[in-house]
């Protein structure tokens, strides 16, 4: 029983490193934001194929993706997204109140203003999870925040669905509860963290696999455009085993991405389609709660994933609202390619003509199928983004210090064995000695800044700088996720001794006495 225990807690709850505020915040952050989609398209906007290809059509379309590509440069351009993002909420629910008015132009302003502001919501919410996720917990993050969110925004949407206008006021307290948790939860971003050698452009193009999975992305969006039945198709989708296969391959899909890897995952999601329509038969009337059922979760939860991952490294941090916003506007592209090409076929030549173009409606299913192949060929051999060495690295720990700026060393844990520890300097010789090394690298090289990693054949020497403390993790292996974990585990250090480093007296136990859980919270 206690394997058994040890095995689920490992697989679904391993390295979920997120404080309960942190936790409450983005619960009532994605409620908020299911709450304001689900209520902009039940109350303002009826979609229809027909209107999605009409000039008006066609210009709301463009419309979008410029605000999609916007907003991906406004969320860029502040450091503090937390207040960003309370700015956008404020103008989704102004936009809404406005909406309400009975003047059609009023109307169509406030729902564009609304939709403006739930875009920037919804890249600005996107980065802030990225950032207090790593590569090793961002997939089950995901799910699971997308599976609580979505069951409490739907309850709220039932409750409330004899009095639609009470949904404005609802966001408005979920807009208060924002604020509230934010005295406690802040995330506001550097300078030295925003710098890159790089242009938004050569990130894009000369990065093979985020091109390569950019477009994989942008496949499964023309697929899922190209299932959609047009206004001329009746489109049924039995609502309960469309809710509750969404909601259980959410957390399937975030569990496999953490623990199977990116690749397999995508691998596996692509597996699932072809089967499901190869086998569309059996479902018969169920098929399109099943198809969408399905499939909408796999291709978000990858399409967030994906993003995230990209947007974690050195030369990507600057501009991860920017890769958000292309993530986005390339699946919705596809979406609305795949629709695209399903009415020009089928509502347009078929429709004028069966007896010529009889063979259209087997061309235009059999497209997806096509797709599939050709992405599950495409994506053998680009890399994989988590790998098993990655998820290992626990394994390549060797010793923990944490120390001030005067070389004192305030505490340590090592993970060699004990013959191994004995080997070893004190840790105040090796603490000194390290601030020594930090202090002549940055004289010579006349550089601001702060050395990262030091990089000795098998051994690999990370460091971590608080406004206090300087933290060193030695190891065998190069992993970036130690970065992270080291970042994060100073950033609650120092929080934690916040009073004891301001007015340090060189006196260590309390230091010594009180680290050992949050060393276990990031280190275990």
């Amino acid at each position: 029983m206690e394997s058994l225990k040890f095995k689920l807690k490992k697989i679904f709850l391993r390295d979920m490193d997120i404080t309960r505020a942190g936790f409450l915040y983005f619960v009532a952050a994605f409620t908020l934001l299911f709450v304001a989609m689900d209520y902009l398209i039940v109350t303002f906007i009826t979609f229809n194929p027909f209107n999605l290809v009409s000039p008006i059509g066609i210009s709301i379309s463009i419309s979008i993706f410029l605000s999609i590509f916007f907003s991906g440069l406004i969320v860029d351009s502040f450091k503090n997204r937390m207040n960003l993002l309370l700015v956008a909420a404020a103008v989704n629910i102004v936009g809404i109140f406005i909406s309400l008015a009975s003047d059609p132009i009023f109307a169509m302003i406030g729902t564009s203003v609304a939709i403006f502001g739930l875009i920037i919501y919804l890249i600005d919410l996107l980065t802030i999870v990225i950032h207090e996720s790593t590569i090793l917990n961002r997939g089950r993050m995901i799910g699971y925040l997308f599976f609580i969110s979505y069951v409490l925004a739907h309850l709220i949407i039932f409750c409330c669905f004899q009095f639609p206008f009470a949904i404005p006021f609802i966001e408005i307290g979920f807009f208060g509860l924002l604020i509230y948790i934010a005295k406690n939860y802040q995330y506001i971003e550097t300078e030295e963290r925003l710098r890159s050698d790089l242009r938004f452009r050569e990130v894009i193009t000369k990065n093979q696999p985020i091109f390569g999975y950019i477009a994989a992305i942008t496949a499964l969006g023309f697929i899922l455009g190209n299932a959609f039945p047009t206004e001329m198709e009746n489109l049924v989708i039995d609502p309960v085993p469309f809710i509750i296969l969404s909601l259980i391959f959410l957390v399937i899909t975030g569990t496999l991405l953490d623990n199977m890897g990116r690749k397999w995952t995508f691998t596996g999601g692509i597996l699932v389609l072809s089967a499901l329509i190869i086998f569309a038969g059996i479902f018969q009337e169920i098929y399109e709660a099943v198809f969408f059922g399905l499939s909408i979760p796999i291709t978000f939860t990858l399409l967030f994933t994906f993003a995230g991952d990209f947007a974690t490294e050195r030369n990507t941090i600057k501009y991860r609202g920017r890769i958000c916003a292309v993530f986005l506007i390339f699946i919705i592209g596809g979406f609305v390619g795949g629709i695209f090409l399903r009415f020009l076929l089928v509502n347009i030549l078929y429709m004028n003509n069966p007896a010529l173009w009889f063979w259209i409606p087997n061309v235009v299913n059999g497209i997806n199928s096509l797709l599939l192949i050709i992405l599950l060929v495409w994506i053998m051999p680009l890399p994989e983004i988590l790998s098993a060495r990655e998820s290992d690295w626990a394994e390549s720990l060797r010793n923990l210090y944490v120390f001030n700026k005067d070389s004192i060393c305030l505490y340590t844990k090592s993970y060699l064995s004990v013959e191994d520890s004995l080997d070893l300097p004190s840790e105040d010789l090796i603490t000194g000695g390290l601030t020594g090394i930090l202090t002549l690298i940055s004289e010579i090289t006349n550089e601001k800044k702060n050395l990262r990693i030091i990089d000795k054949e098998r051994v690999k020497i990370y460091f971590s700088y608080g406004r206090n403390v300087i933290v060193t993790l030695i190891s065998t292996k190069y992993m970036p996720i130690l970065f992270k974990k080291l970042e994060l585990f100073t950033k609650a250090f120092e929080q934690r001794f916040e009073a004891q480093l301001e007015n340090f007296s060189g006196k260590i136990n309390v230091f010594l006495n009180n680290t050992d859980d949050l060393v276990a919270r990031y280190f275990k």
